[in-house]
């Protein structure tokens, strides 16, 4: 297993017509030689704003299209300070999509916020190479 930081400390603000922000591609990691990733959610704050949640989505692609982008997991996590969530998308378990070559964040209101909203969080993650990684 490889450590890396996807996102280092961080606080997104959005309105209430913004109501989805996606991490820019400058910090899009490539995940090539990889075939399993866990991820660790650290959330210092969350207010939502008059939403009903806010999610946290992990997306992946086989290129840097942004078309092409699919979650890694079939509804997004619920953004909750406290202890870090960690979420496992293992190819033996049959994610509803598999690790591709980038990765990105992205987090969205479920619900049509009534005031501003905003998050303070940071990404861990741990990904598991299909063979040994050079570097």
């Amino acid at each position: 297993m490889y450590g890396y930081t996807l996102q280092d400390w961080i606080t997104i603000r959005g309105a209430t017509s913004v109501t989805s922000i996606t991490q820019g591609e400058q910090g899009w990691m490539g995940f090539a030689p990889y075939q399993d990733i866990v991820f660790w959610l650290d959330i210092r704050e969350v207010t939502p704003g008059g939403a009903t949640n806010i999610l946290m989505n992990f997306e992946t692609a086989p290129t840097k299209d942004d078309v092409l982008f699919t979650g890694m997991t079939s509804s997004g996590v619920v953004m909750a300070a406290g202890a870090p969530i960690v979420t496992k998308i293992l190819l033996a378990q049959n994610p509803t999509c598999p690790l591709s070559r980038w990765v990105r964040w992205r987090i969205n209101a479920s619900s049509t916020p009534t005031s501003s909203w905003d998050a303070t969080f940071r990404i861990l993650c741990s990904a598991n190479a299909v063979s040994v990684v050079n570097g």
